[in-house]
């Protein structure tokens, strides 16, 4: 049941969207639109309890950038797309809408895994009144448990207190905080590039699983090399890596693909983002479709025409809400959308070379120990 109309006037405030539906409403809708029986209120319900999480993301990447300053670490947000929310909720049939904790995200990114540790450690120690969901099991922590998809990094979930009581209505909203290095980044920032290149020339077939073995095997690769450590493949020799790695990319052409990719990085006008502006990435799926961007001061006419992209493009185009504090800064954070793999290429590139001089090396090592 919608609630009274003092509160809906709330919702045009300037501190953000406020929810304006009870928790076992917006489960209720999450339910219907998983099981595709949504009405219109469902879906008015679905966008309302989305964009009222921008005030936790405006709360939370505030805080990381004042502790972020003066370091090379990055920060960027995001509020999640409604086809993937949707797509979540799909494929996880006891997921409830109202705990989903990343509809509302940010990323922070670190040159080094020291410097990832040490922020995160300092950042988690800290006063703040939001209650860390993780902090006991460490559930997202993909750098000691790498995904089987080759993933690494760290999140972390956090419920959102207010600080003031005229901020209490967005208490309990979940976000989640994710953790990369620039490793780290460049590897999932490939995955995502690979996944708008292929499907967008219907590609995604048969192929899909040697899809995914190479990017494992290209984290394993990056994981060795780049930050002395392992990933999901860790089981097997660099001889045995590198073999597998040369058939997946013969295979599938991954990497002559995202080297392609390079040549014609969109480009968008500074003036968009300048400011540190919400910013709206639309990347077409057509063949020829080039990535277009809108920038807003005011979050709440960024969510407004962000709805009517989506309904203008109708699941033909993939859709973000974004905010970095430069032009610089949004393509270091959202590399995917400005299709650019350059750090990847570059870092396999790298990686096989040294394992090759390794493998040379160790056998030189046997050969001599048996002459002697």
């Amino acid at each position: 049941m919608r609630e009274d109309d003092g509160k809906r006037e709330l919702a045009k405030t300037a501190t953000g969207i406020v929810p304006l539906y009870s928790r076992s409403r917006v489960d209720r809708a999450g339910d219907a639109i998983r099981k595709g029986s949504s009405s219109v209120e469902d879906r008015l319900v679905l966008e309302n309890w989305r964009g009222a999480h921008a005030h936790v993301i405006n709360t939370f990447q505030a805080t990381l950038r004042r502790r972020a300053k003066g370091t090379s670490a990055v920060v960027g947000q995001r509020l999640k797309r409604r086809p993937t929310i949707v797509d979540k909720l799909t494929r996880q049939p006891q997921m409830q809408l109202s705990r989903m904790h990343d509809i509302a995200g940010c990323r922070v990114i670190f040159d080094t895994v020291e410097q990832m540790l040490d922020f995160r450690e300092e950042f988690n120690s800290s006063r703040a009144k939001h209650d860390r969901l993780t902090a006991h099991r460490d559930q997202f922590n993909y750098l000691h448990r790498p995904k089987p998809t080759g993933y690494r990094g760290i999140h972390d979930v956090y419920k959102y207190e207010a600080y003031q009581p005229s901020a209490a209505a967005w208490n309990g909203l979940r976000i989640e905080v994710q953790f990369r290095t620039r490793v780290q980044h460049a590897w999932a920032t490939a995955v995502e590039i690979a996944d708008l290149l292929t499907r967008s020339r219907g590609k995604f077939n048969q192929a899909s699983q040697e899809y995914h073995d190479f990017f494992v095997a290209c984290s394993e690769i990056l994981a060795r090399t780049k930050e002395n450590s392992v990933s999901s493949w860790c089981g097997r020799e660099d001889t045995d890596l590198l073999r597998e790695f040369r058939r997946l990319n013969a295979a599938t052409s991954l990497l002559r693909i995202l080297r392609r990719s390079n040549e014609r990085i969109p480009q968008i006008p500074s003036r968009i983002v300048g400011g540190g502006l919400n910013t709206i990435l639309v990347y077409p799926f057509e063949d020829d479709g080039k990535l277009q961007g809108f920038g807003f001061r005011n979050m709440r006419v960024a969510i407004k025409r962000y709805e009517e992209l989506e309904r203008r493009y109708d699941g033909q185009a993939d859709i973000v809400l974004v905010r970095a504090g430069d032009l610089k800064a949004l393509k270091r954070v959202f590399q995917n959308y400005f299709t650019d793999a350059t750090d990847f290429v570059r870092y396999v590139d790298a990686g096989v070379k040294k394992l090759q001089v390794q493998n040379v090396a160790r056998s030189g090592r046997k050969i001599g120990s048996k002459a002697n």
